[in-house]
C-alpha cells in the first residue's frame, strides 16, 4: 500500500444513487471528479466505481450511516500506511 500524502485527507466519503451512471457523469461534470475505477454488471448497471479529486486514497477503516432522507454515505479513515 502505498503511503498517505501528507496534504491528503484522513476521511472520504461514499454515496450510493438509484442510477449510479447518471450520478457518475453529473458529478464528474459539475464538480470536476475523474473516474478511477468503473465495474458494470452484464445489464450494464454500476456494480462500484471509484471516483477522484486529486491523488489516490488507502484506507483501513469504513462505516456507513442513513440520512433524514435515507440517502447512504459510506465513510473510509486512513488510520496508518502498510510497508
Amino acid at each position: 500500500m502505498k503511503p498517505t500524502p501528507p496534504d491528503w485527507p484522513r476521511i472520504s466519503s461514499s454515496l450510493y444513487y438509484r442510477d449510479a451512471a447518471a450520478a457518475i457523469d453529473w458529478l464528474c461534470r459539475a464538480f470536476g471528479f475523474t473516474i478511477r475505477l468503473r465495474i458494470e454488471g452484464a445489464d450494464g448497471s454500476i456494480e462500484h466505481s471509484e471516483l477522484e479529486y486529486g491523488e489516490d486514497y488507502w484506507a483501513d477503516r469504513s462505516y456507513g450511516a442513513l440520512d433524514l432522507e435515507d440517502h447512504l454515505w459510506w465513510f473510509t479513515q486512513r488510520l496508518r500506511s502498510r510497508a
